[in-house]
C-alpha cells in the first residue's frame, strides 16, 4: 500500500487555534488558457480540466475552502485505480505555489472516495464540482495566504490496485489481517477524534490549561500517523464508511463552535 499523505486525508491534525468568529474572502481565476494546465492526473491521463472563472475563497478561524468546478473533457483510461490523493495547491501572482514554513499549501478534497467515484465515472462534458479545504493553525497566516492566492493547480493522485497472487487460504488469512490493522487503526483514530474535539471546545471556552495539551496531541499524531502507515491493503467498505464518519464527526465539532 502506497504511504498515506495525512496532511491530503487528515487535515484535522493541524490544531485550530480559536479565538472568536471572523472570516474573509479571497480569489482564484482560471483563465480559458490556463484551464487545462491547471488540472492534472498523476499515473494516468489527464482526463479533466478546471472550467475557466473566479471562484472564492472563504476563511473563518483558520479553515480555508473553495469550491471548484471540474469539467470531463476525455474518457478515463483507467477506470479500476485507486485514488491516492485529490489536492488542490493555490498560486501567488508569479505562479509559484504558495509556501508555509516551506511547505507547500494543499486543499484537501472533501468526500474524497465519493468525488473521485463521479467524476472517474462521468461521461464527457459533465461538469462536478468539488469543495477542497485547509487548515492552518496559526490564523494570521491563513489570513496572509488568503490574500495571496491568485490561481491554483488541481491534482488528482492515481494508483492501480496491486496484483495479489495468493491462494484462497492465504488471501482469506491475509484479508482478515487487514481488516483487524484497519480496525485497531480507526478505533485509535476515533479515540484521537473525540480528545482533539474536547481540546478544541476547551480552546474556544477561552481555557488556557488546553495549551498544554496540544504538545500531547501532537505525539498522538505522530504514533496514528505510523499505524497508517504500517497498516495492510486498502479498506473494506464498511471501514471506509466509519472513517468518513469519524471525518463527519470533526466536521460538525468545528461548525458547531
Amino acid at each position: 500500500m502506497k504511504k498515506i499523505n495525512l496532511m491530503a486525508i487528515m487535515p484535522i491534525f493541524a490544531l485550530i487555534i480559536l479565538s472568536g468568529c471572523s472570516s474573509s474572502k479571497g480569489k482564484i481565476t482560471i483563465t480559458t488558457d490556463d484551464a487545462r494546465h491547471a488540472a492534472r492526473v498523476r499515473s494516468s491521463n489527464d482526463f479533466f480540466e478546471v472550467v475557466p472563472g473566479t471562484y472564492d475563497v472563504t476563511e473563518k478561524d483558520g479553515v480555508l475552502s473553495t469550491t471548484i468546478s471540474l469539467i470531463v473533457s476525455e474518457e478515463f483510461e483507467n477506470p479500476d485505480y485507486l485514488v491516492e490523493e485529490f489536492i488542490l495547491r493555490p498560486t501567488d501572482a508569479e505562479g509559484e505555489i504558495i509556501e508555509i514554513n516551506d511547505d507547500w499549501v494543499e486543499f484537501s478534497a472533501e468526500n474524497l472516495y465519493a468525488k473521485y467515484d463521479e467524476l472517474s465515472n462521468a461521461s464527457i462534458g459533465t461538469v462536478v464540482p468539488v469543495t477542497f479545504k485547509c487548515v492552518i493553525a496559526d490564523k494570521g497566516q491563513a489570513k496572509n495566504m488568503l490574500m495571496s492566492i491568485v490561481a491554483c493547480e488541481v491534482i488528482l493522485d492515481v494508483d492501480k490496485p496491486k496484483e495479489k497472487k495468493q491462494s484462497k487460504t492465504n488471501k482469506s488469512s491475509s484479508s482478515a489481517s487487514s481488516s483487524a490493522d484497519w480496525n485497531k487503526v480507526l478505533d485509535s483514530y476515533e479515540q484521537y477524534a473525540d480528545k482533539y474535539i474536547a481540546v478544541m471546545k476547551k480552546v474556544s471556552a477561552g481555557d488556557a490549561s488546553a495549551y498544554a495539551e496540544m504538545a500531547e496531541l501532537l505525539q498522538q499524531c505522530n504514533d496514528l500517523s505510523e499505524k497508517l502507515e504500517a497498516a495492510n491493503d486498502d479498506m473494506n467498505p464498511s471501514q471506509i464508511a466509519r472513517f468518513q464518519k469519524i471525518m463527519n464527526k470533526f466536521a460538525t465539532a468545528a461548525a458547531a463552535l
